[in-house]
């Protein structure tokens, strides 16, 4: 279950349900995308990096970044990969 306050998306509250009906939550506060905390072009691809380097190794990472860049619209990273 995910709740917003209704303030704009600043708070989130999501709370997981588990096979033993114990209950997880999580609150975050002012979350990347809020008026608090814009998003911003550097987030995606600092996010990307950080996924994907252990994956691709550093010297493999920046092309598809480039390549992302480039296109100026969103796209499939596996087409991104691929080139």
């Amino acid at each position: 279950m995910v709740t917003n306050s209704g303030n704009g998306g600043a708070v989130l509250r999501a709370v997981a349900v588990m096979m033993d009906a114990s209950r997880a939550m999580l609150l975050v506060e002012h979350a990347v995308g809020s008026l608090e905390r814009l998003f911003t072009d550097a987030d995606p691809e600092r996010k990307f990096s950080l996924l994907i380097q252990p994956a691709l190794g550093a010297s493999k990472l920046r092309p598809p970044i480039a390549a992302a860049r480039a296109m100026g619209t969103p796209v499939i990273a596996r087409e991104l990969l691929q080139r």
